[in-house]
């Protein structure tokens, strides 16, 4: 899973996109539900991070693509550490 596609399609996944999911869900060999299931995970902690630091999902989403380090930081402590 290590490759720029398959952080796009992560990506795209986290965003909503059914047929990345899918991918995903292929490439991994797991049931697409259970991937889903960790996905809106994912989508719920980004946006208790956005509530953290007064962004909207879609903020921080750009925020990690474009590698802004505090954003990153403060998703990886809500994910992580909580």
């Amino acid at each position: 899973m290590n490759d720029n596609h398959t952080s796009d399609l992560i990506m795209q996944a986290i965003q909503g996109n059914n047929n990345a999911i899918q991918e995903v869900s292929t490439r991994l060999g797991c049931d697409i539900n259970a991937i889903a299931s960790a996905i809106q995970g994912v989508r719920s902690d980004i946006s208790a991070v956005g509530s953290q630091l007064g962004f909207s999902s879609e903020r921080i989403i750009n925020a990690v693509n474009q590698g802004d380090c505090g954003v990153i930081q403060a998703l990886k402590d809500c994910c992580c550490e909580t």
